[in-house]
C-alpha cells in the first residue's frame, strides 16, 4: 500500500604483513574445464644462497587452519603459503625468498634481470626469460625487463629452467589528469569538535571532512579535492536513501564512507524509536564471519587498481558513473568489466563442459575450480554430447537453468519471507538439510557475480536485504519487516511500551529449528541479562544483528565471498540495491491496465475518479519501464510481478492484498510512504 497526501484542486591503509585471499581457490583452470584439478599447495620456497635470498617474517591470518593456503606480502611481492601443521592464527613464520629483482639491479645487472636475455635483431624487442626454480605451470613470477618490473605467467607445460620468449607490452604513459583538483573553504558546524568528521557537498560531490585539531565549530577550514566535480554531478539522480544515508567520499583516505544526511526529521513517539531511526548498519567481515557494524565505520575503495598497480577506474570516474541514469550506468559498468578483462588473464575464452543430466554437479565442480581472474574471462558453455557453438545463447540458457536449480526449494537452502512466496531468504537450518550448503552458497555468489559481470539474468528474487548485503548497503530496523512481518510488529509494539520489564524478556531469542524450539543467546550468558529501559536499545541492536546476519552467518559469508570473487569492491558502489535486483532479475513486464484494474483506494481518496488519483496514474503512464519497476519495488519490496498478474498480489502475511492507494492529510506525511 502506498500513502499519498491529498492535494487540493488548483493548488500547486598501509598493507598489513599478511592478507587472507578470500576469493582464491586451489589450482588454475585450463582452457577446457571439465575435470578436477590438483591442489596447488604452494608452500614457502627453498632458500638460495644467502647472497641471493631474503628472509621475511609474516603472521598467519585469522581463521587459517593447518594445511590451508593463504597469501602474504613479502616486501613488494605477494606469495602463497600453506599453514604448517601445529601452527595457529596470529603466529609468526619465517620464510626465505629469492631477492626481488629491483634489489638485484644495484648489483650491476643492467636494465634487465639476471634471468633475462635480449634476442638480437627483433622488432619489437623480444627477450628470453628463464623460469625460476620452484615455479609451476600457471604461477606468476617477477622479472625485470628493460628497467621495468613485470609479472610473467609460467605456461601450463613449462618447467623451471626453460626459457620463454617474451615481447613486453609497450609502456603507455598514464595520461595526466587535466583536472588538477579544486580547493574549498568551508565553515565547520558549531557542534563539531576537533577530530570529528562532517559531511558537505563540494561541486556536487558529497565528501566527508575531518575537523583539524586546531579548529572548532564556527571556524573556516580549507581542504583539497584532488579532482574537479563531474559535469554530471549537478544532475539530480534518483535517490532512495529514504533513511537519510548517502555514500560520501572521505577525503583523508580517499575511501567511500556512509554518512547520515540530515533531512526533515520524522516524528517519533518516543526516544527509543528516534534513536533507532538514526542508526544504520553495514555488513562487515570479521573473524567469526559476518557481523553488522555502524554504517559510518565501513570504508570501501574509491578507485579500481590492478595487482600490477594499473588504475582502471579513477575516483572521479567512479563518482561520475554513480550519478548516471540507469541505462548509462549499466553500460559504463560493463565497459569497466571489459577493461578488467583486457588487463587480466590474456588468451582465448574459457570453455566449460557440462553434462546436461548432471547440470548442477558438473557446473559446481567446474566453476569452483576457477580462480578469481578466470571468473572474469569470457566463458563458452558446451553441453557434452550436443552439437552447437556458444555464441551467447548456450551461456544464457545455462544461467537460467543453473539459477532455477539453485533457487529450487528442494535444495534446502531457502525459505520464504513469512507467507510471501515472492521473495526468498537463506534458510537458517540449511546445514541440517544440505551438508554441502556452504559450497552451494559460495557457488551461488559466484553465479550471481558472473551474471552481473556478463549482463546475464538469474531467475530467483531474494528479499531486498540480501541485495543490500551484496553491495554493502546500510540496513535498518525496517528491513526486519521484509524478513518476518509478524516479528517486526512485535518489535514495534515493544518500542511503544512505557516499561519493557513487564515484557519479561532477556537477551535471548527463540528459534524454531525443524519443528523444535531452541533458545539462542544474543550476548554471552544472555539468559541471565534482563531487558530493561536502560538496555532496550542494546537489546534491539542485538536482535537486528542476529536476525539479519547472525542466524545465517556462515551462509551469508560464503555467498558474499563468491560474489566478490567476481565483482571488485569498488564496483559495488555503482548501483543501489534496487538497481541490482533489476539488473540480475531483469525488468518485469508490467501490464499497466491490469495494475490499475486491481488497485483499491482508501482514506481520503474516493476512488479512481479523484483528481489526485488521476494525476497519479498519469505520472505512472509517463514512466519508463525502469521507473515503473522501482515504484513496484518501493511498495511491494520486489520488482517481481505474480505470474497471474496483480489480482493475486500478496502482502507480507501471505494473503491476497491488492495494490492500495491510501490518502492521508498533508500534516501527517510530507512524502509518500509504503507499508
Amino acid at each position: 500500500m502506498v500513502s499519498l497526501f491529498r492535494r487540493n484542486k488548483g493548488g500547486n591503509k598501509k598493507e598489513e604483513s599478511s592478507v587472507v585471499s578470500q576469493g582464491d581457490t586451489s589450482g588454475n583452470a585450463s582452457r577446457d574445464v571439465n575435470t578436477p584439478k590438483k591442489t596447488s599447495g604452494a608452500s614457502s620456497k627453498k632458500g638460495n644462497p644467502s647472497d641471493a635470498t631474503a628472509t621475511f617474517r609474516v603472521r598467519i591470518p585469522p581463521n587459517v587452519k593447518p594445511g590451508k593456503e593463504f597469501q602474504v606480502y613479502a616486501g613488494n611481492r605477494k606469495v602463497k603459503l600453506v599453514c604448517p601443521k601445529g601452527a595457529k592464527p596470529g603466529q609468526s613464520l619465517a620464510i626465505t625468498l629469492p631477492k626481488e629483482q629491483q634489489n638485484e639491479k644495484a648489483l650491476d645487472n643492467g636494465p634487465n634481470g639476471p634471468n633475462v636475455k635480449l634476442i638480437p635483431d627483433t622488432d619489437p624487442p623480444a627477450y628470453l626469460v628463464t623460469i625460476p626454480q620452484n615455479i609451476r605451470g600457471g604461477q606468476k613470477f617477477p622479472t625485470l625487463i628493460n628497467g621495468v618490473n613485470m609479472m610473467v605467467t609460467c605456461p601450463p607445460n613449462a618447467t623451471p629452467g626453460m626459457e620463454l620468449s617474451i615481447v613486453p607490452p609497450k609502456q603507455e604513459k598514464k595520461k595526466p589528469d587535466r583536472r588538477s583538483g579544486q580547493k574549498f573553504e568551508v565553515l565547520v558546524p558549531e557542534d563539531i569538535q576537533p577530530g570529528e568528521s562532517f559531511s558537505i557537498s563540494a561541486s556536487g560531490i558529497r565528501v566527508m571532512i575531518q575537523c583539524p585539531p586546531n579548529a572548532k565549530g564556527g571556524q573556516m577550514v580549507r581542504f583539497h579535492l584532488p579532482f574537479k566535480g563531474s559535469k554530471r554531478s549537478g544532475v539530480k539522480k534518483l535517490e532512495y536513501d529514504i533513511d537519510g544515508w548517502a555514500r560520501t567520499l572521505q577525503i583523508a583516505r580517499m575511501k567511500f564512507q556512509w554518512a547520515k544526511i540530515t533531512k526533515k526529521q520524522a516524528v517519533h513517539s518516543n526516544s527509543i524509536q528516534k534513536t533507532l531511526h538514526q542508526n544504520a548498519y553495514v555488513r562487515h567481515f570479521s573473524k567469526n564471519g559476518v557481523e553488522l557494524i555502524p554504517a559510518q565505520l565501513e570504508l570501501v575503495d574509491s578507485q579500481l587498481v590492478t595487482e600490477d598497480g594499473i588504475e582502471l577506474v579513477s575516483c572521479s570516474e567512479l563518482i561520475e558513473i554513480q550519478t548516471m541514469p540507469f541505462d548509462s550506468k549499466v553500460k559504463a559498468f560493463h565497459g569497466v568489466c571489459k577493461a578488467i578483462g583486457r588487463a587480466g588473464v590474456k588468451g582465448s575464452h574459457l570453455r566449460i563442459k557440462i553434462r546436461r543430466e548432471f547440470l548442477l554437479e558438473d557446473s559446481m565442480q567446474s566453476i569452483m575450480m576457477l580462480n578469481p581472474a578466470e571468473m572474469k574471462q569470457l566463458w563458452r558453455i558446451q553441453f557434452i554430447g550436443e552439437e552447437g557453438i556458444d555464441a551467447g545463447g548456450l551461456k544464457r540458457e545455462w544461467f537460467q537453468l543453473i539459477s532455477e536449480e539453485l533457487f529450487n526449494p528442494n535444495t534446502g537452502l531457502w525459505m520464504t519471507c513469512g507467507e510471501n512466496q515472492m521473495n526468498l531468504q537463506i534458510h537458517p537450518s540449511s546445514g541440517l538439510l544440505n551438508e554441502d550448503h556452504l559450497l552451494y552458497f559460495r557457488f551461488l555468489g559466484r553465479v550471481m557475480g558472473k551474471a552481473l559481470y556478463d549482463g546475464e539474468l538469474v531467475t530467483g528474487h531474494l528479499v531486498q536485504t540480501f541485495y543490500k548485503h551484496l553491495l554493502g548497503w546500510p540496513v535498518t530496523f525496517s528491513d526486519l519487516e521484509h524478513l518476518d512481518p509478524g516479528y517486526y510488529k512485535s518489535i514495534k509494539a515493544l518500542m511503544e511500551m512505557d516499561d519493557v520489564e513487564y515484557a519479561c524478556l532477556d537477551f535471548t531469542i527463540s528459534e524454531e529449528v525443524l519443528g523444535n524450539h531452541e533458545t539462542v543467546d544474543l550476548i554471552p550468558n544472555g539468559v541471565d541479562v534482563d531487558v530493561t529501559n536502560d538496555n532496550i536499545v542494546q537489546y534491539l541492536e542485538a536482535v537486528l544483528n542476529y536476525r539479519l546476519v547472525g542466524r545465517v552467518n556462515l551462509q551469508l559469508r560464503e555467498m558474499l565471498y563468491g560474489f566478490l570473487d567476481v565483482i571488485p569492491s569498488a564496483l559495488t558502489t555503482i548501483f543501489d540495491f534496487q538497481e541490482l535486483e533489476l539488473i540480475l532479475c531483469g525488468l518485469p513486464n508490467i501490464d499497466l491496465d491490469d495494475w490499475m484494474q486491481n488497485t483499491e483506494y482508501s482514506g481520503h481518496y474516493s476512488g479512481p475518479s479523484d483528481d489526485n488519483i488521476q494525476w497519479f496514474w498519469e505520472v505512472v503512464h509517463e514512466m519508463d519501464e525502469e521507473k515503473k519497476a522501482r515504484l513496484l519495488q518501493f511498495v511491494t519490496g520486489t520488482s517481481g510481478v505474480p505470474h497471474k498478474g496483480f489480482a493475486i498480489l500478496k502482502g507480507n502475511d501471505g494473503g491476497i492484498r491488492k495494490f492500495t492507494i491510501h490518502g492521508v492529510k498533508l500534516e501527517g506525511s510530507y512524502f509518500p510512504s509504503a507499508q
